[in-house]
């Protein structure tokens, strides 16, 4: 048979199947035991997206079995962390307010903010700054976020940072 007359019927099933697998696959993800190690994966998975939704899900589930929101993956990063590197704000908020310490550091002395002001991840700088993180902290290279930022040439993150942003 001729694949050009077979592609509509072929399509025809992938939509079908698609709309099933919409109203199957949530069930099935929440039928399969949630241990802590998947909620976790899910945390770090989702800090990094912008399903905010399932993020909130996931986080008063982790805050429903007393999870440790500053638990380390196996790259020693936090939930927090990975939304601070990918800019995510509204996530790193969420984070913050469900009980992930701000002021946590990291294996090389990196607080959430010195890792926002390395990604230029000015969303997450601003939503940080609505819960005062400590900007004296040294990490490892003897740097506050500030001075990080300055020594990167960011003028615009050492202005949200010190508080010296002008409006247009």
């Amino acid at each position: 048979m001729n694949l050009k007359k077979m592609l509509p019927a072929l399509l025809a099933g992938l939509v079908i199947l698609g709309a099933a697998g919409w109203y199957l696959f949530p069930r099935l993800h929440y039928q399969r035991e949630l241990t802590p190690d998947a909620i976790y994966q899910s945390l770090d998975d989702l800090a990094d997206d912008k399903k905010m939704g399932t993020l909130f899900d996931h986080l008063h589930q982790a805050q429903g079995m007393r999870l440790d929101l500053n638990h380390r993956n196996q790259a020693g990063q936090r939930s927090i962390e990975i939304a601070a590197a990918h800019d995510q704000g509204l996530a790193a908020a969420a984070f913050i307010v469900a009980g992930s310490g701000i002021n946590e550091v990291n294996a090389d002395g990196d607080t959430v903010t010195h890792i926002a002001v390395r990604n230029h991840a000015l969303n997450v700088i601003k939503q940080l700054a609505h819960f005062m993180p400590r900007l004296d902290i040294r990490n490892k290279a003897g740097q506050t976020p500030i001075e990080l930022a300055a020594q990167m040439g960011d003028v615009d993150t050492v202005a949200l940072l010190t508080g010296t942003v002008t409006s247009n």
